[in-house]
């Protein structure tokens, strides 16, 4: 019974943890809107101050739940720590944050790639690419692609030419494009 007890009181902050983290990813996930656009202007004019309000944020969560129990306070510094690690550590490549995000894309948009595909095969193309642009601004964009080959994942001079003339109906023929694998045929896009 004392082990319920002590762990009692760190599941609301590890509770929170999670919960800020699930609101990082959804605000991602969403394309970019006015006040995604506003935030990512703030944190351009005054990056100094982002970290400033993120650490006095976190300070004042941390002292809020030590002063619930000590437990609590712990269980919140791990999880923000935790946090912090999922957000901004690349592991190996890629933030845990930015992969959940990927994995939302994939989910959200998988229906429009596939009739994508499906109407690239009615009409006879082969291979048949499929890409979605989510989201950019400032001369960059972000989004998803479909493809079943594989070739993206080739030096440009190793894919076949049907993949070329098809990817030209598509973001993967974006000049400077970059792809960096999802999940099985799908692949995330920036330009």
């Amino acid at each position: 019974m004392e082990v319920r007890a002590n762990v009692r009181p760190a599941l609301l902050p590890i509770g929170l943890a999670i919960a800020i983290f699930l609101s990082y990813v959804t605000f991602l996930a969403v394309p970019i809107g006015v006040f995604q656009f506003g935030l990512a202007l703030l944190l351009a004019v005054y990056p100094m101050g982002a970290v400033a309000f993120g650490l006095l944020g976190s300070f004042a969560l941390v002292v809020l739940f030590w002063r619930r129990s000590r437990i609590s306070g712990i269980a919140m510094v791990i999880g923000l720590a935790t946090l912090t690690i999922a957000v901004a550590v690349p592991a190996p490549q890629v933030p845990m944050a930015r992969r959940a995000v990927d994995l939302v894309h994939v989910i959200a948009y998988s229906g429009e790639l596939q009739r994508q595909i499906q109407e690239a095969l009615r009409k006879g193309d082969s291979p048949a690419l499929a890409s979605i642009e989510i989201g950019g601004w400032a001369g960059g964009g972000y989004g998803i692609g479909y493809d079943p080959t594989g070739e993206v994942a080739l030096p440009v001079e190793e894919r076949s030419k049907p993949w070329k003339v098809a990817a030209e109906q598509t973001f993967f023929s974006v000049d400077g494009v970059e792809v960096r694998h999802i999940v099985g045929n799908y692949y995330a896009l920036s330009y």
